[in-house]
């Protein structure tokens, strides 16, 4: 007898610790800050190497950093790149080529050129 009702203690003990932990726990509470994003304008390249600068259609100069995605290719054509807001590095900072930083997740080409 005093061995089940231990053992009910012990299961209800266990259970209450799940439990308040499932309550306590931190949702996914990211800053608006490290959201993704998405520019749309000219790419360009940039002053440092594999870093291209997207002159946006509201007038912000975005530095890209990219890893994979080959951006040269799409060097003066009109493109939307999605990623990450990134800190500048010391050489960007250096070079002052854009006010704003991004890692570039995605990019899809709106137009052959700049001009369209």
């Amino acid at each position: 007898m005093k061995r089940s009702l231990s053992l009910f203690a012990a299961s209800a003990l266990f259970f209450a610790v799940v439990g308040l932990t499932n309550v306590f726990a931190s949702t996914n509470k990211t800053p608006s800050s490290t959201r993704a994003i998405a520019v749309t304008g000219c790419l360009e390249p940039g002053p440092v190497a594999k870093e291209y600068i997207v002159q946006g259609n509201d007038g912000k100069a975005w530095g890209v950093n990219e890893k994979d995605l080959m951006l040269n290719n799409y060097v003066g054509k009109t493109v939307t790149v999605a990623g990450d807001p990134t800190h500048a590095t010391l050489d960007e900072r250096k070079s002052g080529g854009a006010s704003h930083y991004m890692l570039a997740r995605d990019v899809v080409v709106d137009s052959k050129s700049c001009q369209e």
